[in-house]
């Protein structure tokens, strides 16, 4: 009899124990994974990239032009903006056959980004804009940093034909990369892009230009 009370007694002892055991071990579970849980979200905070509105100066000045884009990450892989530029002054050393719709001129470009690496509003993306442009300049283009010239031989010697106003609706694709030099602070943006475009007499003509820019991101 004492035997069978003794027993039990331990039995009774060994089961508190292993209860007592059991509660600590899942106290501790739940603190680690706790702590492995903010350790992951402080991480995944840290490598964020910020889902921010960036507004990034377009300097032209040889073109006599000044220009800004706004644009905001809908998503990870998906941002609009506009650009706007506009003539600020008109680089007559260099014009061929002055015209007056040379003197002003805007544009506004609304554009859609998709990321194809990277998420945005940083990484390799290619890009499609819709354009309303007025500007023309010496070398019968319609915007600034573009790669190539309308001249043609004439004599041996390159040179213009009689300058036609473009017709303002144009349609652009093209791609580029953006990054953020400085978090939350500092964006760059280079992008090129080719564009066609019809003049007033109905001809075609198609330009390959880029859009340099550097901003704030917020």
């Amino acid at each position: 009899m004492k035997k069978v009370q003794m027993l039990k007694n331990f039995l009774i002892t060994l089961f508190f124990i292993l209860i007592s055991q059991l509660s600590v071990w899942a106290t501790n579970d739940g603190i680690e994974k706790e702590t492995n849980n903010q350790n992951a979200s402080q991480s995944t905070e840290a490598q964020a990239i910020p889902l921010g509105l960036s507004i990034k100066l377009l300097p032209a000045l040889y073109w006599g032009t000044v220009g800004a884009q706004v644009e905001y990450p809908l998503n990870e892989k998906i941002s609009l903006g506009v650009m706007i530029m506009s003539k600020v002054a008109e680089s007559k050393d260099f014009t061929v056959k002055h015209e007056d719709f040379q003197d002003s001129g805007f544009s506004i470009d609304i554009y859609g980004k998709y990321f194809l690496k990277g998420e945005a509003p940083e990484g390799l993306y290619g890009v499609a804009s819709l354009s309303y442009n007025t500007m023309l300049y010496f070398d019968g283009n319609t915007r600034p940093y573009t790669l190539h010239n309308r001249w043609k031989d004439f004599n041996g010697f390159r040179e213009i034909s009689d300058l036609v106003k473009p017709n303002p609706l144009n349609l652009s694709f093209g791609v580029g990369y953006q990054m953020i030099v400085i978090p939350q602070h500092i964006i760059a943006d280079v992008f090129m892009g080719i564009s066609g475009n019809m003049d007033e007499n109905n001809s075609p003509f198609v330009q390959i230009y880029i859009a340099p820019s550097l901003g704030f991101v917020f």
